[in-house]
């Protein structure tokens, strides 16, 4: 489960229903299956982003609670391991401000909900996002708990890697 590393190549192509008879492509980012069985970015840690404007890449180290939820001990279900999200052919990657309520709490981004842009329940407006993307490109974003906020990328390719078990 954790020794592999796993590369995808998009487009990995869908179809959004936008009006009764208008159908546009559009590509979208499964880090479940970057991540491979019995993993879930629910719940990740985001340690690090490091942004390479020059490279078109951005990259997110996180702690992934990788436990079994059915162990007899805290231990076992509590188990994390490190790795790295890879975002290629960037084209934004924008970071809400936290609001009013936020905790600023020492410590890594908490991660409880990500999913493309199009289908996600949106209980608040989100910020004007350009439209006018590559074909291949697909629009993530990751809601960080503690700052009741959203962080909001564009990009055409991603990978994920483990950096420890």
């Amino acid at each position: 489960m954790l020794d592999s590393n796993i590369e995808l190549t998009f487009p990995i192509m869908t179809e959004y229903e936008t009006a009764p008879s208008v159908m546009i492509p559009m590509t979208e980012l499964n880090i479940d299956v970057l991540l491979g069985d019995d993993v879930s970015f629910h719940d990740a840690l985001i340690e690090t982003i490091h942004l390479d404007y020059l490279e078109r890449e951005a990259q997110l180290e996180c702690r992934l609670f990788v436990g079994d939820p059915d162990a007899a001990t805290r231990e076992e279900r509590e188990q994390t391991a490190h790795g790295r999200l890879t975002l290629t052919g960037l084209l934004y990657f924008v970071i809400e401000p936290p609001d009013d309520s936020a905790r600023f709490e020492q410590g890594a981004l908490n991660v409880s909900d990500d999913g493309p842009v199009a289908t996600m329940p949106f209980k608040a407006p989100i910020p004007k996002l350009p439209t006018d993307l590559p074909e291949a490109a697909f629009v993530h974003c990751f809601y960080v708990n503690h700052f009741n906020a959203y962080i909001f990328v564009a990009a055409t390719g991603a990978r994920f890697e483990w950096i420890t078990p």
